[in-house]
């Protein structure tokens, strides 16, 4: 049988269920413990009826295990015994042409299960639930189930069922007590797992293995999600504060899970993340609090946000800050001083306008002296109003019409 397991194909339990080549798993009902739990991976020690399962044997994708094998014979290598497992009965080997081995091993695996492709989303501390299921035959039994859910990456079991019941014996630390099946809805084909009171250490990707007469396993998965506090803002420092100063604004908020994105915006929108450092801590069942600090120079009548983002659950905090204006914002100092300022301001106004009055009525008297002397005619007469001209043009006027 060295041959066969050289051809790169999956080894088929009794009960199809699979084992880790690299750590070899069991199968359940044959292996150490009901749900077949990985032996010793260094000494790959066997049970009764089983030969040593082989680091190197893979022969279906992803799903392999050894059958009852024959008393082993007697080694010509110690080595190449140690790796080598019988994937059939030997009393049928001699009598299966090779092709009808092939098809025995296709028929595996045709069954389908379905899970979510989409990462299911668990609030922390509450109930969730690992979908799987299939199409069951329609003279399908319960009994005839056998079901494995497990972490992916490490194998640990996490709920096992077979023959009608829950297998636990072997179910890995922290899961006790916390895992169920839905089992009026077994025979429908619902083989889903409740997981209880979520932790953030159970965030990761679970498989499900589910074995009738065929078999099929699939991996989903779950991520734990926890809302944050509505943030809170304050300024330091709070008083005797100047425009100009440096102020820092910080935003606190805690409790969430994973890690929040913080953004800061002025009152106009403008983005003020690249003026922020931010602190993510998480405490010891994984949460996380969250300090983000922005230094500004301080304006009056501005508004700064704080924004905190949860993007596991599409959640997002608010909180601002304004500072309002001089009275509660800056010292009384500042206001006498701008006070003062107008008044000298008002009176030096006011004093230039008086000179520039006076100036210009100077000025106007300059002006007639220089002209009346200008206005006398040649004989010495004293210079003519306006009446005066006014009349002389109207007597020269009828002078003309009577020579008319």
């Amino acid at each position: 049988m060295a041959g066969v397991g050289s051809l790169g194909m999956a080894a088929v339990g009794s009960l199809g269920m699979p084992w880790d080549p690299q750590e070899c798993h069991g199968i359940p009902g044959n292996a150490v413990g009901s749900l077949g739990m990985p032996w010793d991976p260094q000494e790959c020690r066997g049970i009764p009826g089983l030969a040593p399962c082989p680091r190197s044997v893979s022969l279906l994708p992803s799903v392999s295990s050894c059958f009852p094998a024959a008393p082993a014979p007697q080694r010509e290598s110690s080595r190449q015994d140690s790796r080598s497992c019988s994937l059939i009965p030997a009393s049928l080997v001699p009598r299966m042409p090779f092709p009808l081995l092939i098809l025995v091993l296709g028929l595996a695996g045709a069954m389908e299960i379905q899970v979510p492709e989409e990462p299911v989303v668990a609030l922390f501390g509450q109930d969730a639930t690992l979908l799987c299921s299939f199409s069951p035959e329609a003279n399908f039994s319960v009994a005839e189930l056998s079901l494995i859910w497990q972490l992916t990456d490490t194998k640990r079991l996490v709920h096992g069922f077979s023959g009608g019941r829950d297998l636990l014996q072997d179910q890995g630390r922290g899961y006790a007590n916390r895992t169920a099946l839905f089992y009026d809805q077994l025979a429908l084909g619902n083989v889903s797992l409740l997981l209880r009171r979520v932790r953030i250490a159970d965030e990761g990707s679970f498989t499900c293995f589910v074995r009738v007469r065929d078999y099929d396993s699939a991996a989903l998965t779950l991520q734990v999600a926890a809302p944050y506090s509505k943030p809170s803002v304050h300024l330091e420092p709070s008083k005797d504060l100047k425009p100009g100063d440096v102020a820092v604004v910080t935003c606190h908020t805690s409790g969430g899970y994973p890690e929040a994105s913080v953004l800061w915006q002025d009152g106009r929108g403008a983005n003020l993340t690249a003026n922020v450092t931010t602190w993510q801590v998480a405490n010891e069942e994984g949460l996380f609090e969250v300090r983000s600090v922005l230094r500004v120079l301080l304006e009056p009548g501005v508004t700064y946000s704080c924004l905190v983002l949860n993007t596991a659950l599409r959640q997002h905090g608010h909180a601002s800050v304004t500072i309002t204006g001089q009275p509660q914002a800056f010292p009384a100092v500042a206001l006498w001083v701008t006070v003062a300022l107008a008044v000298c301001v008002v009176a030096l106004l006011a004093v230039l306008a008086f000179v520039c009055h006076q100036k210009v009525r100077e000025s106007c008297r300059e002006d007639a002296a220089v002209a009346g002397p200008e206005e006398r005619d040649e004989e010495g007469e004293e210079p003519k109003t306006a009446l005066q001209l006014l009349e002389n043009t109207e007597s020269r006027e009828g002078r003309e019409q009577e020579i008319d």
